[in-house]
């Protein structure tokens, strides 16, 4: 896994600065405000799937019969909720075509979400079978470098990258749910549209979770980009994707427990204690160390990824830096204790607190400090959800 994230962080050194250079900083703030606004549709069509779904493959990882039954119906909901949200931004598109600035971007980068319904990675989580996930997701990357590099030569080739990277989402997403379908004998079951609504209405508590956690992170970029133009969206970007770059190596950890810390909390509590206490304190080191790396050096990465350009975005990145241990332990707390155990009641309230919070301050504080004000509204937030959580840890007196 180790290997496996180093390579997809390796793959985004490669392709980020070429692209910064190549399209420029008000292209790519273009690119990254399409990105966002799909990502709102991917988030509904994974639902609380990730979580629910992957809770329930691994209670049932030695029941060949309940597996198909499981996959069939979460993968028929997944497509009923596509097909809604793909009509939903065909008619968005269609309505305020006057008011979107280049509406056939959101069309062609689209085809990501049809690359997601292919891919159920919720089911090889829920199997422990990270690894392989990890692989398929590093394989859209591998396949979009080269035509990256071939095709994208030039400010205009905006629409190309997001077609190579939709592209790149559905090939590698037909070929995994072949693999999938024959490797572990699944055969599809369609079901009616109410026994899929009332899948979806399972999962509702964690999707409405997820919910509040996504529109935490996502709505300081959005505001950002709408008040204060693609420029400033740009620079928190590269500042985030800075600090995104060293989660990635850090949340697939809490990520790859989750499953074991399900199966070990229904069987085995001993053991489970023991997991959370080797597990929390090699993250939490290790995220400290990233953290005091990326403000030492903030200058050197930024100049890195973006170029003089983007140079700007060091001051972001300094206040982004302690994210990468407070995102850490928020994730290690959610994964690996809260959901594992049922408690689903302190990541709502951590989620929606640091959303009312978010909201509250997100605008003024935009306006007068620009993509500034964006790192410190998600820094104060993130807060927030950390003390929220360790106070729900403690009142449950797990230890």
């Amino acid at each position: 896994m180790g290997a496996l994230r180093f390579f997809s962080f390796a793959l985004t050194l490669i392709t980020l600065p070429y692209l910064t250079r190549v399209l420029g900083i008000n292209n790519w703030g273009e690119i990254v405000f399409v990105q966002l606004i799909i990502s709102y549709l991917l988030w509904i069509t994974d639902w609380g799937f990730n979580y629910g779904a992957s809770k329930r493959v691994a209670a049932n990882r030695n029941n060949k019969y309940n597996l198909n039954i499981l996959f069939s119906e979460v993968w028929c909901s997944q497509i009923l909720l596509t097909i809604f949200v793909l009509g939903l931004l065909l008619l968005v598109v269609h309505v305020f075509s006057s008011l979107i600035h280049n509406p056939a971007y959101y069309i062609i980068y689209s085809g990501v979400i049809l690359g997601n319904l292919l891919t159920p990675i919720w089911f090889l989580n829920g199997l422990e079978f990270i690894k392989e996930g990890a692989i398929i997701q590093l394989l859209a990357k591998v396949i979009a470098l080269p035509l990256i590099f071939v095709f994208i030569n030039s400010p205009e080739d905006v629409f190309k990258y997001l077609l190579i990277e939709s592209l790149a989402s559905i090939v590698v997403g037909f070929f995994s749910f072949l693999w999938i379908k024959k490797y572990f004998k699944l055969r599809i079951i369609f079901f009616g549209t109410r026994h899929l609504l009332k899948i979806i209405q399972d999962d509702f508590q964690l999707f409405i979770n997820n919910t509040w956690a996504t529109l935490n992170t996502s709505i300081v970029p959005l505001i950002l980009g709408v008040v204060s133009g693609e420029v400033a969206l740009a620079l928190y970007n590269i500042a985030d994707r800075a600090k995104s770059m060293a989660l990635v190596i850090l949340h697939p950890v809490s990520h790859a427990l989750f499953p074991r810390m399900c199966y070990l909390f229904s069987k085995e509590i001993e053991k489970a204690k023991k997991m959370l206490v080797y597990s929390g304190i090699l993250l939490f080191f290790t995220s400290f160390a990233m953290s005091i790396a990326l403000y030492m050096y903030s200058t050197e990465i930024i100049s890195f990824l973006g170029g003089e350009g983007f140079i700007n975005a060091e001051n972001v990145l300094h206040v982004l830096a302690p994210l990468v241990l407070i995102s850490t332990i928020t994730s290690f707390i959610v994964n690996q204790f809260l959901i594992p155990t049922n408690q689903y009641k302190g990541f709502t309230i951590s989620s929606l607190a640091s959303l009312i919070i978010s909201s509250l301050i997100i605008i003024p504080l935009v306006q007068k400090f620009n993509e500034i004000g964006a790192s410190y509204t998600l820094l104060i937030s993130e807060i927030f959800v950390l003390l929220i959580l360790g106070f729900f840890v403690k009142k449950h007196k797990f230890f």
